[in-house]
């Protein structure tokens, strides 16, 4: 992992409290791949300040690498991303990276189907999405949310986009029309939601019942030893402090160093895990 003082290259709001940031990361930026995070200090670089302490994990929304310039996706819901979101073109911010292991579709894939839950969910598989379309995959991604979806604009133009709600059955609801189509899943969801589909995967019942054989994997959109969402979810992003540990069959993996994606059907995120809700 690299450590490098980037410059904004830009800010753009897309939506109520969500906003696309453009960063130039030339020691960073040729290096990601999708489904990396980078880590972003939320403050100022030349005159650091401890609070916020912690950095800011997020997804590579988009990558230019011969520019040197990557884009994240950032919800403005605390003090970090407050102070990030309101960053203009020329400003300078410190990040580490890239963070996770490469997504890469299987070899014999042609269809590849993308769930995200939320926009953090997006963010995790967009660059998917797009690196996969220019591969000659066809890519569907769909999107639940509660707060309408993604301008679609801000998605690669071969990558099928559509959006759905917890109002009419979200990501579970829309499977069982889309599963047929698919070749391979990636799902980007809580833990609850992982879980089901898990037990769902384990036992072959609908509508997993018409997806043997295809591989399914998972981003879960929580770091287990530090709670729901929020920004500090990968404090080192090395493996040395062990705080993302992701429980999975046969023991535990680290979000930051095996992550972040994981087989579904090997993931123990809440079964017979005391204290989670």
């Amino acid at each position: 992992m690299l450590a490098g003082t980037g410059v904004v290259a830009g800010t753009e709001q897309v939506g109520d409290q969500l906003y696309l940031l453009h960063l130039d990361l030339p020691e960073i930026a040729p290096l990601v791949q999708p489904g990396q995070l980078v880590l972003v200090r939320c403050s100022d670089p030349d005159y650091p300040a401890f609070d916020p302490f912690l950095p800011r994990a997020f997804f590579v929304f988009a990558a230019d690498r011969s520019a040197g310039r990557l884009s994240v996706l950032v919800e403005r819901r605390g003090r970090g991303s407050a102070w990030l979101t309101g960053r203009r073109e020329g400003d300078r911010v410190l990040a580490h990276g890239p963070v996770g292991r490469r997504i890469t579709p299987e070899r014999l894939t042609r269809h590849l189907l993308l769930l995200a839950d939320g926009f953090t969910g997006v963010a995790a598989l967009s660059f998917l999405g797009s690196e996969a379309a220019r591969g000659g995959l066809a890519v569907t991604l769909l999107q639940n949310s509660v707060n309408g979806g993604l301008p679609p604009h801000l998605l690669q133009a071969d990558v099928e986009y559509r959006s759905t709600s917890p109002e009419v059955g979200g990501l579970l609801g829309a499977l069982p029309a889309l599963v047929p189509w698919a070749d391979e899943l990636v799902i980007a969801a809580a833990p609850p939601l992982l879980d089901t589909l898990a037990a769902l995967r384990r036992s072959r019942a609908a509508p997993f019942t018409l997806s043997a054989g295809k591989p399914i994997r998972a981003v879960p959109l929580f770091q287990p030893r530090l709670g729901a969402g929020g920004g500090d979810l990968l404090p080192c992003g090395t493996g040395m402090c062990g705080a993302c540990e992701v429980r999975v069959q046969g023991g535990w993996r680290l979000f930051c160093h095996d992550g972040p994606a994981f087989p579904l059907e090997e993931l123990r995120l809440v079964e017979d895990e005391p204290g989670y809700e």
